[in-house]
């Protein structure tokens, strides 16, 4: 998992269920730019990156240009309608 966005509690709370889960998280600079980005995720072959609202249509751009990356989650926004998904979609609360 990928991060590109600040720091959010969801972003901790979503971390810490991928470590338990035996996943790995990569913190990069939200403010990165997208060729090193595309670069670094592609390296990694990434499967899920997580941004914010500001830096969803960068990740919707990459999601679609790598094989590898196959999902979106987006804080702070509802995103389906952009084919992400949405953080509170893995909240126990509505």
């Amino acid at each position: 998992m990928f991060r590109f966005c600040a720091n959010y509690v969801e972003y901790w709370l979503l971390a810490l269920a991928c470590w338990s889960c035996g996943a790995c998280v990569m913190p990069v600079n939200c403010e990165m730019e997208l060729d090193q980005l595309r670069l670094q995720v592609g390296e990694a072959q990434a499967v899920v990156l997580v941004c914010d609202d500001y830096n969803v249509d960068d990740a919707i751009d990459l999601r679609d240009e790598l094989d590898c990356l196959k999902h979106v989650i987006v804080m702070g926004s509802e995103g389906k309608g952009q084919g992400c998904i949405p953080i509170r979609y893995y909240s126990s609360t509505p």
